[in-house]
């Protein structure tokens, strides 16, 4: 395998095609390198020959790229003066590889072992640096795009880490935490149903039953109001073709009909 990627290939893709050995030192390089090219990472689908290495084996490679997430400093820790911009980083790698792979193309590959490991990991740090002040919230972009897959959602929910992530993202939205940094209310009430369908399928007695009577009856209160919302429109839409003021509407909602 790794012939096809020797000659003029960066840092990230030649590390990932790769089965050779690595050291700390190589590891650190690529993040130079992305750090300073952030198009870098997306040579993996953008070369016709290294996409074809890549998705023939394409959860070998993903173990390869979580080893190299996994090197990296977390963000609650001090970054030596040395050390390249790990935000910068983490973003580079998620618009040019990660978001790319959402892409509905490449949806015979979301199930591969290893890929919703790599959206768990990619988000938090996205959220944790953008928590603390560094860079873009593409963590927002991602909860978006995986919000439109449910079957990446149902594969993210279950394992421990994607569920802890998830609670606290919607915890700290609860909680009137920066607007910013969350997602849409749309996109964070697919998670919160998803959460929510999965805690219900679940055989298991874990207390969740009050809570989950709650959620039913905001979703019927929510559901309620918009068919009142949509009601209410058509109604003032129907007064104005007759050229009825819109002070004269509630009048005549109560006028007796027969």
């Amino acid at each position: 395998m790794d012939f096809l990627i020797t000659g003029d290939r960066n840092k990230f893709t030649t590390f990932v095609l790769s089965n050779s050995p690595y050291t700390l030192a190589s590891l650190g390089a690529i993040g130079t390198e992305l750090a300073g090219n952030p198009t870098a990472a997306g040579e993996l689908l953008q070369s016709e020959k290294c996409c074809a290495v890549f998705l023939s084996d394409f959860s070998e490679r993903l173990e390869r790229i979580m080893v190299w997430l996994h090197s990296l400093p977390q963000p609650a820790k001090p970054q030596p003066k040395s050390s390249a911009p790990l935000a910068d980083i983490i973003h580079g790698f998620t618009v040019n590889l990660l978001l790319p792979l959402l892409d509905p193309k490449y949806s015979d590959y979301h199930g591969s072992k290893g890929f919703a490991d790599l959206l768990i990991i990619t988000t938090q740090l996205s959220y944790l640096f953008s928590k603390r002040g560094y860079g873009l919230k593409i963590h927002k972009v991602l909860l978006e795009k995986i919000s439109q897959t449910p079957h990446l959602m149902h594969s993210i929910l279950p394992s421990i880490d994607g569920a802890k992530l998830i609670q606290m993202i919607l915890q700290q939205a609860q909680a009137g935490a920066e607007v910013q940094a969350f997602p849409s209310a749309a996109v964070l009430t697919e998670w919160a149903t998803a959460a929510a369908e999965l805690c219900s399928g679940c055989p298991g007695k874990h207390g969740a039953q009050a809570e989950l009577g709650r959620w039913e009856s905001l979703v019927e209160l929510r559901d309620s109001l918009a068919r009142i919302l949509v009601e209410e429109n058509q109604r003032r839409i129907n007064y104005s073709r007759m050229n009825i003021a819109p002070g004269q509407c509630m009048y005549l909602t109560i006028l007796p009909t027969g």
